[in-house]
Protein backbone atom coordinates (compact mmCIF):
# COMPACT_ATOMS: atom_id res chain seq x y z
CA UNK A 1 0.00 0.00 0.00
CA UNK A 2 1.33 3.22 -1.09
CA UNK A 3 1.93 5.15 2.62
CA UNK A 4 0.69 8.67 1.15
CA UNK A 5 -2.37 7.56 0.20
CA UNK A 6 -3.02 6.13 4.09
CA UNK A 7 -1.26 8.96 5.81
CA UNK A 8 -0.65 11.78 3.27
CA UNK A 9 2.04 13.76 1.78
CA UNK A 10 5.24 14.37 3.65
CA UNK A 11 8.12 13.27 4.16
CA UNK A 12 10.47 11.22 6.44
CA UNK A 13 12.79 13.11 8.90
CA UNK A 14 15.18 11.33 11.50
CA UNK A 15 15.38 12.04 15.38
CA UNK A 16 18.58 11.41 16.67
CA UNK A 17 20.63 12.46 20.15
CA UNK A 18 17.67 11.76 22.63
CA UNK A 19 16.60 8.83 24.72
CA UNK A 20 12.70 9.70 25.00
CA UNK A 21 11.36 7.57 22.80
CA UNK A 22 8.11 9.13 23.02
CA UNK A 23 9.69 12.76 21.76
CA UNK A 24 7.06 14.89 20.18
CA UNK A 25 8.21 15.34 16.79
CA UNK A 26 6.67 18.79 16.47
CA UNK A 27 8.97 20.18 18.63
CA UNK A 28 12.96 19.08 16.52
CA UNK A 29 13.63 19.33 13.03
CA UNK A 30 15.45 15.80 12.36
CA UNK A 31 17.65 14.73 9.60
CA UNK A 32 16.14 14.78 5.96
CA UNK A 33 16.16 11.30 4.60
CA UNK A 34 17.39 10.74 0.95
CA UNK A 35 16.49 7.36 0.15
CA UNK A 36 15.28 4.10 1.63
CA UNK A 37 16.50 0.95 0.41
CA UNK A 38 14.22 -1.86 1.07
CA UNK A 39 14.19 -5.84 0.84
CA UNK A 40 10.70 -7.30 1.61
CA UNK A 41 11.87 -10.80 1.54
CA UNK A 42 14.13 -10.29 4.43
CA UNK A 43 11.94 -7.65 6.17
CA UNK A 44 14.94 -5.55 6.20
CA UNK A 45 15.07 -1.33 5.38
CA UNK A 46 18.13 0.58 4.72
CA UNK A 47 17.70 4.59 5.21
CA UNK A 48 20.04 6.73 3.36
CA UNK A 49 20.38 10.59 5.23
CA UNK A 50 20.54 13.61 3.22
CA UNK A 51 23.16 14.64 5.25
CA UNK A 52 25.41 12.81 7.71
CA UNK A 53 24.57 12.73 11.87
CA UNK A 54 26.63 14.61 14.03
CA UNK A 55 27.85 12.59 16.44
CA UNK A 56 28.13 13.58 19.77
CA UNK A 57 28.24 12.27 23.41
CA UNK A 58 24.07 11.11 22.88
CA UNK A 59 24.82 10.15 19.06
CA UNK A 60 27.24 7.39 18.75
CA UNK A 61 27.91 5.07 15.85
CA UNK A 62 27.91 1.31 16.23
CA UNK A 63 29.61 -1.60 14.22
CA UNK A 64 27.84 -4.37 12.61
CA UNK A 65 28.31 -7.71 13.13
CA UNK A 66 29.52 -10.29 10.60
CA UNK A 67 29.30 -13.22 12.62
CA UNK A 68 27.20 -15.85 13.44
CA UNK A 69 24.76 -15.45 16.37
CA UNK A 70 24.99 -18.11 18.34
CA UNK A 71 22.45 -19.84 20.81
CA UNK A 72 24.65 -18.60 23.93
CA UNK A 73 24.88 -15.20 22.52
CA UNK A 74 23.72 -12.20 24.69
CA UNK A 75 21.11 -9.96 22.95
CA UNK A 76 19.29 -7.22 23.82
CA UNK A 77 16.51 -4.80 22.64
CA UNK A 78 14.64 -1.87 23.22
CA UNK A 79 11.43 -2.31 25.96
CA UNK A 80 8.94 -0.15 23.30
CA UNK A 81 5.80 -1.43 25.36
CA UNK A 82 7.07 0.30 29.01
CA UNK A 83 8.16 4.07 29.05
CA UNK A 84 9.72 3.61 33.09
CA UNK A 85 11.69 0.98 34.25
CA UNK A 86 14.28 -1.19 32.30
CA UNK A 87 14.89 0.37 28.87
CA UNK A 88 15.91 -3.08 27.78
CA UNK A 89 14.85 -6.42 27.20
CA UNK A 90 16.78 -9.42 27.22
CA UNK A 91 16.61 -12.18 23.88
CA UNK A 92 17.25 -15.40 23.51
CA UNK A 93 17.18 -17.29 20.77
CA UNK A 94 14.25 -20.21 19.74
CA UNK A 95 14.92 -23.73 19.32
CA UNK A 96 15.27 -25.18 15.68
CA UNK A 97 12.02 -27.38 15.93
CA UNK A 98 9.88 -24.16 17.55
CA UNK A 99 10.68 -22.03 14.59
CA UNK A 100 10.38 -24.05 11.73
CA UNK A 101 7.10 -24.92 13.07
CA UNK A 102 5.71 -21.22 13.17
CA UNK A 103 7.68 -20.18 10.19
CA UNK A 104 8.89 -22.97 7.52
CA UNK A 105 12.30 -22.27 5.92
CA UNK A 106 12.95 -18.71 8.08
CA UNK A 107 16.37 -19.28 8.30
CA UNK A 108 16.79 -19.57 4.64
CA UNK A 109 15.25 -15.70 4.30
CA UNK A 110 18.44 -14.88 6.85
CA UNK A 111 15.58 -14.54 9.88
CA UNK A 112 16.95 -14.60 13.87
CA UNK A 113 14.02 -16.10 15.28
CA UNK A 114 13.47 -15.22 19.43
CA UNK A 115 11.68 -17.08 22.28
CA UNK A 116 8.80 -14.98 23.68
CA UNK A 117 10.00 -12.36 26.01
CA UNK A 118 8.51 -11.17 29.63
CA UNK A 119 5.10 -9.39 29.18
CA UNK A 120 5.09 -9.29 25.57
CA UNK A 121 2.50 -7.17 23.68
CA UNK A 122 2.08 -7.88 20.13
CA UNK A 123 -0.33 -5.90 19.62
CA UNK A 124 1.60 -2.78 20.45
CA UNK A 125 4.99 -3.64 18.93
CA UNK A 126 4.23 -5.99 16.10
CA UNK A 127 6.02 -4.41 13.36
CA UNK A 128 9.57 -3.93 15.35
CA UNK A 129 12.16 -2.00 14.08
CA UNK A 130 14.42 -1.53 16.96
CA UNK A 131 17.92 -2.41 17.31
CA UNK A 132 18.64 -5.44 18.61
CA UNK A 133 22.33 -5.35 20.51
CA UNK A 134 25.14 -7.41 21.68
CA UNK A 135 28.64 -7.04 22.49
CA UNK A 136 32.05 -8.33 21.60
CA UNK A 137 35.28 -8.12 22.94
CA UNK A 138 37.85 -5.89 20.86
CA UNK A 139 40.93 -4.41 22.17
CA UNK A 140 40.41 -5.77 25.06
CA UNK A 141 37.56 -3.94 25.88
CA UNK A 142 33.75 -5.06 25.14
CA UNK A 143 32.31 -3.13 22.72
CA UNK A 144 28.48 -3.01 21.12
CA UNK A 145 27.53 -4.11 18.14
CA UNK A 146 24.65 -4.44 15.77
CA UNK A 147 23.22 -8.15 15.46
CA UNK A 148 19.69 -7.30 13.84
CA UNK A 149 16.53 -5.23 13.73
CA UNK A 150 13.63 -6.69 15.56
CA UNK A 151 10.79 -8.16 13.39
CA UNK A 152 7.48 -9.65 13.03
CA UNK A 153 5.68 -11.78 15.37
CA UNK A 154 4.22 -15.36 14.41
CA UNK A 155 1.66 -17.35 16.47
CA UNK A 156 -0.65 -19.83 16.06
CA UNK A 157 -3.63 -17.65 16.50
CA UNK A 158 -4.97 -15.98 13.27
CA UNK A 159 -5.94 -12.84 15.49
CA UNK A 160 -2.28 -12.79 16.73
CA UNK A 161 -0.72 -12.61 13.45
CA UNK A 162 -2.85 -9.13 12.68
CA UNK A 163 -2.24 -7.82 15.52
CA UNK A 164 -6.15 -7.74 16.89
CA UNK A 165 -5.27 -10.08 20.16
CA UNK A 166 -1.78 -10.36 21.71
CA UNK A 167 -0.08 -13.65 22.06
CA UNK A 168 2.49 -13.90 24.79
CA UNK A 169 3.59 -17.10 23.46
CA UNK A 170 4.68 -15.64 19.84
CA UNK A 171 7.76 -16.23 18.50
CA UNK A 172 9.39 -13.38 16.41
CA UNK A 173 11.79 -13.50 13.54
CA UNK A 174 13.93 -10.41 13.57
CA UNK A 175 16.21 -9.34 10.64
CA UNK A 176 20.19 -9.71 10.75
CA UNK A 177 22.30 -6.98 9.66
CA UNK A 178 24.66 -9.70 8.26
CA UNK A 179 23.49 -10.29 5.36
CA UNK A 180 23.78 -6.92 4.17
CA UNK A 181 26.50 -5.16 5.05
CA UNK A 182 27.80 -5.05 1.42
CA UNK A 183 24.23 -3.20 0.46
CA UNK A 184 24.48 -0.58 3.94
CA UNK A 185 28.13 0.27 2.71
CA UNK A 186 27.34 0.48 -1.04
CA UNK A 187 24.63 2.71 -0.35
CA UNK A 188 26.26 4.82 2.23
CA UNK A 189 29.60 5.01 0.29
CA UNK A 190 31.42 3.13 2.97
CA UNK A 191 34.36 0.75 3.30
CA UNK A 192 32.56 -2.46 4.33
CA UNK A 193 35.60 -3.39 6.89
CA UNK A 194 35.19 -0.27 8.65
CA UNK A 195 31.81 -0.64 9.60
CA UNK A 196 31.50 -4.13 10.60
CA UNK A 197 33.09 -6.42 12.64
CA UNK A 198 34.11 -10.25 12.82
CA UNK A 199 35.07 -10.41 16.69
CA UNK A 200 32.55 -13.14 18.38
CA UNK A 201 30.05 -12.14 19.96
CA UNK A 202 29.68 -12.53 23.85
Amino acid sequence: QNPSKKYGSGEWRIVAGTDNRFLDTTTVTGNAVKTIDINKCQNFATIVLSEPLTLSDTVKGILLSSSPVSQTTTMATYNTTNTQGDPLLTLSQGGDDACELLLPGYTKRDFLCTQPVDKQKVTADFLGGDPIIGFVVQSGAAQPVLFGVTGLYYSTIAEAQAAQTNDPTAYRYNALVLPHIGNIATLGGLDAQKIATAATPM
